[in-house]
């Protein structure tokens, strides 16, 4: 049975730019389909369908862009048809803009949609689809091209350096030191909240520069949220440049990927991740200054052990052998020395109010951070035999060999016993040391990351 309904003027704009329903049109038909998948069809209410615009260039770069991207085509074409709608310029008005020209409108655009109280993100978007057309006309006249054929067919998906970077980031900047003033003045579940929405905003400040690293973040960030973004809220307390910043936010995550991607080659002895990693590391080093050109390999250094050591806890567990909990402390707080060690080094070269209190809050709220991925992970960790603080804990109540659990009973033998109320007794203990540490003023903002990772893990066990 077919249905008329109302769509929004951002649905409207998509459905006219391919041709589904025309300018006047007020309303189309949403159609379902026969078939094993239920699939909805836009149909025209009239039966002269036009596609807009009529210019051959344009829809070259849609098809280009859809072999390449998939979804993000049909949003950026949608975002084109909105500026045209909006802003009085159709694609084919942008392409002739002479740099200058572009230049201005895309910070009217800008400061338009500010004025509108839009997300980053969403303004974000919309000047990507703007540049990424006026690139393509320029790609004509533009050498270094570059092609990929992930998707199966060849397409060009970059050519020139994106117009964001020259264009669009003092803006970004202004939104981003905004956001970071607002949330600095929240507290509880609103800092929480914010706080996610912020790390959100910062990682379109650092994307992963290949498929590789994209993997790995991830892997970094699952289930965890926050972690890297009190790094660069740290910075911006202290400083209250989100330039500098940013800085330090892009080079803690340079080094959190960096330490997974040997977490990687350890595990699993893949020497592409070690690879990889080496060259991350000479990039990491070939952008420091001062201190941290020699003191990132000597932190590194100090933490190679660990990876030694969690061979040898691997070996106990198969052994069946017991720990007690002082052990079970001094392992998550050897996994998480990676905090103190390199990003809590590299926050004290460049933040003058930075101190030891500070680097041992980072430190032990990565503790937690570390339970609780431990926790998401207990099945993956049985079955590749890799340490975990939770099978740590049950070595005590059951002798088991890994090879021989029953992959669907896991997690119920690991969590049997006594293990939940010895994990509980862990994070008990980190969060008693954590209320005795005295903050400097910029940094009690931890505190609130603090309580809610002792609030989602304790919700998470009990």
């Amino acid at each position: 049975m077919s249905h008329f309904i109302d769509i929004s003027n951002y649905l409207r704009a998509f459905a006219e730019l391919n041709g589904l329903i025309e300018k006047e049109s007020s309303k189309i038909y949403i159609i379902p389909e026969s078939g094993d998948n239920m699939t909805i069809t836009v149909k025209d209410r009239n039966k002269n369908n036009s596609v807009l615009p009529q210019d051959d260039n344009f829809h070259r770069w849609y098809r280009n862009l859809k072999s390449a991207t998939g979804d993000t085509a049909d949003t950026w074409l949608a975002n084109m048809k909105m500026v045209q709608s909006q802003y009085g310029k159709s694609p084919d008005n942008i392409a002739r803009m002479t740099p200058e020209e572009a230049y201005n409108f895309v910070l009217d655009i800008v400061k338009s949609m500010q004025n509108e109280g839009r997300s980053f993100s969403y303004i974000d978007t919309m000047i990507k689809s703007i540049n990424d057309w006026i690139e393509f006309n320029g790609a004509k006249k533009t050498p270094g091209m570059k092609l990929s054929s992930e998707s199966g067919q060849v397409a060009v998906v970059d050519k020139a350096p994106h117009i964001p970077q020259s264009i669009y980031k003092k803006d970004a900047l202004l939104l981003l030191k905004e956001k970071s003033d607002g949330l600095l003045k929240t507290f509880g579940r609103d800092f929480v909240n914010e706080m996610r929405a912020l790390e959100t905003m910062l990682t379109e400040f650092d994307p992963a520069p290949d498929s590789m690293i994209s993997s790995i973040d991830k892997k970094v960030n699952k289930g965890v949220e926050m972690d890297l973004g009190a790094y660069y809220l740290a910075a911006f307390s202290s400083t209250r440049d989100p330039d500098q910043a940013l800085n330090v936010y892009r080079m803690t995550n340079s080094l959190m990927r960096y330490i997974a991607l040997m977490d990687s080659f350890y595990e699993t002895n893949d020497k592409e991740s070690l690879q990889r990693a080496s060259r991350l590391l000479d990039e990491i080093t070939a952008t420091s200054v001062g201190q941290m050109r020699y003191a990132i390999k000597l932190s590194i250094e100090k933490f190679w052990p660990f990876w030694m050591f969690e061979n040898m806890i691997k070996q106990r567990i198969l052994d069946g052998d017991s720990f007690a909990e002082k052990e079970l402390r001094y392992f998550i707080l050897f996994k998480s020395s990676d905090t103190p060690l390199l990003y809590c080094t590299l926050l004290d070269s460049h933040l003058e109010t930075f101190n030891p209190n500070v680097a041992m809050v980072f430190h032990y709220n990565q503790a937690l951070i570390d339970i609780l991925d431990d926790y998401y992970d207990i099945e993956e960790d049985v079955q590749t035999q890799m340490p975990n603080i939770f099978m740590m804990a049950a070595s005590g109540h059951f002798q088991f060999s890994l090879s021989e659990i029953d992959s669907e009973n896991i997690r119920r033998l690991i969590m049997g016993g006594d293990t939940k109320n010895k994990i509980l007794s862990l994070v008990e203990w980190l969060n008693k040391r954590l209320e005795e540490v005295a903050l400097p003023a910029e940094y009690s903002f931890l505190n609130h990351i603090t309580t809610d990772h002792i609030h989602t893990l304790k919700s998470t066990l009990v």
